[in-house]
């Protein structure tokens, strides 16, 4: 299991690691990833303020395509 809990890279470390991540993964193994997406910026809390470094689902499905997808959830908080 890999698990990359608010892991908030840069593109450029972002492009490197995500692949990575990919490759240390077995066979049946399982990646959970929990982070910001842009729609966190009109909020008040927590979460990175730079919107380059936010994921949207369109993202995060092109970065992990070799993965089998078991859930993929965006959660908007108003």
């Amino acid at each position: 299991m890999v698990a990359l809990i608010y892991t908030h890279f840069p593109e450029t470390i972002k492009n490197s690691i995500h692949p990575k991540v990919v490759h240390w993964l077995k066979p049946g193994g399982l990646l959970i990833l929990e982070a910001f997406n842009p729609n966190q910026l009109k909020n008040d809390s927590g979460g990175p303020k730079d919107s380059t470094v936010l994921y949207t689902k369109e993202m995060l499905q092109e970065d992990f395509n070799e993965l089998e997808l078991q859930q993929l959830s965006i959660d908007l908080y108003n």
